[in-house]
C-alpha cells in the first residue's frame, strides 16, 4: 500500500474529479474507503490497516464494483486494479471494465492470471524512483 501511495502522490493521477475506492477483502469485502483528494489518501495512509483474516476469494471485489456499476456510483469506471498475493479464486467471466492484477516480486509466483486480465510484477527497481519520497 505504501508503494501505491508514493505513486499515487508522486503523479499527475490526482487531477480535478478523482474517485479511487480502495476495497480491502478476503473472503468478502471487509471496507471501502473512497479517496478524492491527496489529503484523504494521506489521511488514509496515516491509519492504514489491513482488514480481515481469512481465506481470498477475488470475487466479492469484482460482485461489489458489479453492484457500485448498477447503482451509478461511478460514472465512466477506468479500471480496477488489484493488488494480491495472488492466491485466491479468480472470477470466471471478464468484467465490463480492464482490470489488472498487480504482484510485488517477492510475493509473486507464475500464477495463472485470467486471460481477460492484465498481470503486472512490480520489482524493487519499479518503485525505487519512489523511495525518495518515503
Amino acid at each position: 500500500m505504501e508503494e501505491t501511495y508514493a505513486i499515487l502522490r508522486n503523479s499527475e493521477s490526482f487531477f480535478h474529479k478523482t474517485n479511487i475506492h480502495i476495497v480491502q477483502c478476503d473472503a468478502k469485502v471487509q471496507q471501502d474507503t473512497i479517496i478524492t483528494s491527496t489529503e484523504e489518501l494521506a489521511q488514509y495512509m496515516d491509519n492504514f490497516r489491513i482488514l480481515g483474516s481469512g481465506g481470498t476469494d477475488f470475487r466479492p471485489v469484482f460482485e461489489y464494483v458489479n453492484k457500485l456499476i448498477n447503482e451509478k456510483a461511478f460514472h465512466n469506471l477506468k479500471g480496477l486494479i488489484y493488488f494480491t498475493d495472488g492466491y485466491g479464486t479468480f472470477p470466471n467471466g471478464r468484467p465490463p471494465y480492464e482490470t489488472a492484477f498487480i504482484f510485488f516480486h517477492e510475493d509473486y509466483l507464475d500464477l495463472n492470471v485470467p486471460p481477460w486480465a492484465m498481470k503486472v510484477v512490480l520489482g524493487p527497481e519499479d518503485l525505487s524512483i519512489y523511495d525518495k519520497e518515503k
